[in-house]
């Protein structure tokens, strides 16, 4: 009796712990488990073309992986993004979602868009919006975004690349060390 209240205990405090939190916020863990150079990060889900995670890229910000939008290879003109599900916050709480960036200095995307939304999507609660000139010949560097979450104390934090609007599409643009400050100043 002793060790399934042990373990009962343990799996609350771990739910607890992790509720609020992004999970494999720097892509560590592959979606499939049995191969560790799968394109898939566990945990965020991406939309539209060509988001990779990435095992041997360089430079990188920290550890072996990161997300990666393969811009040259992009062929339509739609949006593409990844994003994770948030829930356990606070409602009316203060967030800021932020994530370090890193562009090649030939890459030619028209927009990054760093977004907070209501959990499972919608119309931002907040978005930061940056064009390849902000991310020119620059190195990592970390943009953030600040939300209050709604009633349900769920969000969704997001990465959204707008491809050039011509061809050819040039670049990459890289991402790493995802985080969410709750209750901080805004």
């Amino acid at each position: 009796m002793k060790p399934l209240l042990h373990a009962l205990l343990l799996a609350g405090f771990a739910a607890a712990a992790s509720a609020g939190t992004i999970r494999n916020p720097s892509f560590e863990e592959p979606a499939d488990t049995n191969r560790a150079d799968c394109a898939q990060a566990a945990d965020w889900e991406t939309s539209g073309t060509w988001w990779r995670r990435e095992t041997g890229w360089q430079p990188r910000h920290w550890g072996p992986c990161m997300m990666a939008y393969h811009h040259w290879r992009v062929t339509e003109p739609a949006p593409s993004g990844f994003h994770q599900d948030v829930s356990g916050i606070p409602p009316n709480t203060s967030v800021r979602f932020s994530i370090f960036v890193s562009s090649d200095a030939d890459a030619n995307f028209q927009t990054l868009e760093i977004r907070i939304e209501p959990q499972g999507g919608g119309a931002p609660l907040a978005a930061q919006v940056l064009t390849t000139k902000s991310l020119k010949d620059t190195d990592w560097r970390q943009v953030s975004v600040a939300a209050i979450t709604p009633s349900s104390g769920a969000i969704r934090v997001a990465v959204l690349v707008s491809p050039a609007a011509g061809h050819p599409h040039r670049g990459a643009i890289r991402f790493d060390d995802a985080s969410l400050d709750i209750g901080g100043n805004r």
